[in-house]
């Protein structure tokens, strides 16, 4: 329940405001929406084998990515399932983690859809989505604790 009402904060409103309101080919790079706490990263890269793919989460970061072009598949894991690599990164508030064999969730993005990851979450993204080989996202950072 605390996830459904974080989602009626400002701070969504004023994301999913962004997304709708920006223009067909956004300029890449970062996009400074509430300074370091909130902000949107657009980009795109080629996609590779899930295999060769990280598994990464954030502790105080809530990820929204969006797809402008081609397609991702982006793999969701329940928190406590992995282990951790011991290498968090406090300026950049992510942590890497071992690969698994336990069964995942797999999400497949494709223009106009995007998925929410909340802190503390573990994903790893940038998988061939079978159909598309790159991918042109925007990833909006949110600072969890903005909505607090």
């Amino acid at each position: 329940m605390t996830e459904w009402l974080s989602l009626q904060s400002d701070v969504f409103a004023e994301a999913f405001a962004w997304l709708r309101s920006m223009p067909e080919a956004p300029a890449y790079g970062i996009t400074e929406l509430r300074g370091r706490p909130f902000y949107v990263n657009v980009m795109s890269y080629d996609t590779k084998p899930v295999e060769r793919c990280r598994w990464e989460s954030h502790r105080h970061t809530i990820d929204i990515q969006y797809i402008f072009g081609g397609g991702e598949a982006i793999d969701f894991q329940h928190p406590g399932v992995l282990t951790p690599n011991n290498d968090y990164d406090a300026d950049g508030d992510v942590e890497f983690w071992q690969p698994t064999t336990s069964p995942v969730a797999t999400v497949l993005l494709t223009p106009g859809t995007y998925v929410v990851f909340w802190a503390g979450e573990p994903h790893r993204p940038q998988g061939i989505s079978g159909a598309h080989t790159s991918v042109h996202k925007a990833v909006m950072k949110i600072d969890a604790r903005l909505l607090d």
